[in-house]
């Protein structure tokens, strides 16, 4: 029989539901090496950056992986570094299908895409300082040797959070920007409203983040073109309708740059990390983990080794439930009075999960959990397994529960991962 459960809000930045700095979360999952998208036709690249000649395939290229940060605690990550008083040192540019830039390195030459997912963790070490870096990733259309652009998807920092910035370079079926960043001659079509996930904020930092984005243009004469978003495997924001390059055929979307760029540059020397770089035809989602997985949280802050802990996973649910909980919920009504007419936007989403597996109390020395029937219990519908039911996707929330068997609030429900089929 089904367990019943209590509805809770979580994630709910806009109503004031944010968790403090100092509450635990889940650093990462413990990933299946290797990760299918390697191995995926859909997908035209796939790096999680422990390959030292892989990176040989980024035409342009600045910034050092590193193996001191690394999602899944292995392998490397790329550095985004910011010396006090700087913009940033870090980019990838990827180029592939018909772009006329590095046509030599262009990964599968020739193809011509108008639909592109591209995904990356992120993180965000604890003390990070000066709120958002401004720049995180573009898709782009590039027409000329020249780089000229027809459109720009952007994904750039928001205060706390991150916000799309879509802008056309065509008008009149022509291209008329004359060359890369041409913002003179740009058409820029809404950035607001931003996500309501605050990934730069304090209570996110000391764990990857997945930060993806899709981009889909036009088709000739309509507007009917798509820019989204979605943060740590929830959907936060998205422009529609979007007129991205008119009657222009001339060229598809061909290129994906990973950014470090701060506007403003940044007030102490401090990193950021980017890993499991993905750029698709299909939606990718959230790190592909084991069906029995380790979850390890976040470190502590302050003196001591801190209490005991404990943790619970739920199934993510097509829709609401009796038995359900609130995963993440949106406040349409706040995001649409930021919204910028005439740019019509799709705000928020209610998400719904069963709880299937709760931890026993884990000892306060320990950051590393086994979802099994040895460390905890299944509920719910998988109340009789064993281990987590394959092609779903799930999400953890984490709280300290202290000596005398009170707990802490809980973390919100974070740290998304999907199971293989």
């Amino acid at each position: 029989m089904k367990t019943m459960l209590n509805i809770v809000f979580a994630v709910v930045v806009l109503s004031g539901a944010v968790a403090a700095a100092g509450t635990p979360r889940i650093d990462y999952v413990e990933p299946v090496r290797p990760q299918p998208f390697a191995d995926d036709a859909d997908v035209i690249w796939y790096d999680d950056f422990d390959s030292d000649v892989r990176q040989s395939a980024y035409p342009e290229k600045s910034g050092q992986t590193t193996t001191e940060v690394c999602f899944g605690g292995q392998g490397k990550s790329l550095c985004m570094h910011y010396p006090k008083g700087h913009r940033g040192i870090g980019n990838r540019k990827l180029f592939f299908g018909d772009s006329p830039v590095y046509r030599e390195k262009a990964l599968r030459r020739g193809e011509r895409f108008t639909d592109v997912y591209w995904r990356i963790y992120v993180k965000h070490p604890r003390g990070w300082t000066g709120g958002d870096p401004a720049k995180m990733s573009r898709a782009t259309s590039l027409t000329s040797a020249r780089w000229s652009q027809a459109m720009i998807a952007h994904v750039w920092g928001s205060g706390d959070g991150v916000t799309l910035d879509p802008a056309s370079g065509v008008r009149d079926g022509s291209v008329v920007t004359r060359m890369y960043n041409d913002f003179r001659r740009l058409r820029w079509l809404g950035n607001n409203p931003g996500s309501p996930f605050r990934i730069h904020a304090p209570e996110e930092a000391g764990r990857w983040v997945a930060v993806e984005s899709r981009a889909r243009l036009n088709a000739p004469g309509k507007s009917d073109g798509l820019n989204v978003l979605w943060i740590d495997g929830l959907f936060q924001t998205d422009r529609r309708d979007l007129d991205w390059v008119g009657d222009y055929t001339g060229h598809g979307i061909n290129a994906v740059f990973l950014e470090a760029y701060w506007n403003r540059t940044s007030p102490v020397t401090q990193s950021r990390y980017f890993d499991e770089f993905v750029v698709s035809t299909k939606p990718i989602g959230t790190v592909f983990a084991p069906s029995n997985p380790e979850l390890v949280r976040t470190s502590r802050e302050g003196p001591g080794s801190g209490g005991p802990w404990e943790v619970e996973v739920a199934v993510r649910l097509d829709g609401a439930a009796p038995d359900a909980v609130e995963i993440f919920r949106s406040d349409v009504r706040q995001q649409r009075r930021r919204r910028r007419p005439p740019v019509e936007v799709t705000v928020g989403e209610d998400v719904w999960g069963e709880v299937v597996w709760r931890s026993r109390p884990i000892d306060g020395t320990m950051l590393h959990v086994k979802v099994d029937r040895r460390s905890g219990r299944f509920t719910g519908v998988m109340a009789e397994r064993n281990r987590l039911e394959g092609g779903r996707t799930y999400f953890c929330r984490v709280r300290e529960t202290g000596t005398d068997g009170d707990g802490d609030p809980w973390s919100p429900w974070h740290q998304a991962f999907q199971t293989s089929r």
